[in-house]
């Protein structure tokens, strides 16, 4: 409970001050109070005295507090829910877009995917930004223009693109802060990553709001795929050498992985 109490309401409490919480909860389930309750809890510790207790994952583990198989996310046990480094490798799908203006945006977004082939269709998440408007660049320059590029970081171009996640301003363009070359694409006018070994040129679908508890919102953006450039030297006798492209994906916490394998196995139908 005190490890909830610092993460929800900023105060870093003791193991003490978790208990009389946690009796104040109680006595709540079992109806002690009313709508005319005037309840005052006293917390008489600091967290600072239980760093390597209650505020250690591996301490709260050894004293069977933590149910290693199952947690509910509103109720995280951990320090970082581990949700993202459960689903993995996830695609990194690395956006580029045009406002009307005509400055560039570059941006990654790790909750990005295929979703269909008839028509190609791809999909990302952009969460909520700092910014008044709450939507990010990527977000906003899509639905003035209804188009955008999904390129894609190897081994070769990860620092870039993890440069290119930094909270620029609106008329500054990730290309040039980043030193990326610009390619101009075949049917839509964002500007596709030259270092990229593919690109989907895309018209927006349609854009879907998700429930989001923490942040102002989260967007699903939705996209047909009408273009797609792939570089010659990946296409062998027809198909292309996917393994040899060196993707980055991303796994949870700061970690990353790369596709350099692959195997074969058929299908029984």
């Amino acid at each position: 409970m005190a490890r909830e109490i610092t993460l929800k309401e900023g105060l870093f409490v003791g193991y003490t001050s978790g208990a009389a919480f946690q009796a104040i909860n109680i006595l709540n389930e079992e109806k002690e109070f009313n709508a005319d309750s005037h309840v005052v809890v006293v917390f008489p510790d600091h967290g600072s005295r239980y760093l390597s207790k209650i505020y250690s994952d591996e301490w709260m583990n050894n004293q069977g507090f933590y149910d290693s198989s199952f947690y509910q996310p509103k109720k995280n046990p951990f320090s970082i829910d581990p949700y993202k480094s459960l689903i993995f490798p996830r695609p990194i799908g690395w956006i580029s877009s045009l406002d009307k203006k005509g400055v560039a945006n570059l941006a990654p977004y790790s909750y990005f995917n295929a979703i269909a082939d008839d028509p190609p269709q791809v999909m990302f998440v952009a969460a909520s930004s700092i910014k008044p408007s709450g939507k990010k660049d990527t977000l906003a320059n899509i639905i003035e223009t209804k188009e955008f590029v999904v390129n894609f970081a190897t081994t070769n171009t990860r620092k870039s693109m993890n440069l290119s996640s930094i909270n620029a301003n609106k008329d500054e363009d990730e290309f040039t802060i980043t030193k990326l070359k610009k390619r101009k694409s075949r049917l839509v006018k964002v500007p596709s990553v030259a270092e990229s070994p593919v690109n989907l040129e895309c018209k927006l679908l349609k854009t879907i709001k998700l429930k989001s508890n923490t942040r102002k919102f989260s967007t699903m953006v939705m996209g047909e795929v009408i273009g797609i450039y792939i570089k010659d030297s990946f296409i062998e006798k027809g198909r292309v050498n996917s393994a040899a492209m060196r993707y980055v994906a991303r796994m949870g916490y700061a970690e990353y992985t790369t596709v350099s394998s692959k195997f074969k196995m058929k299908s029984p139908n």
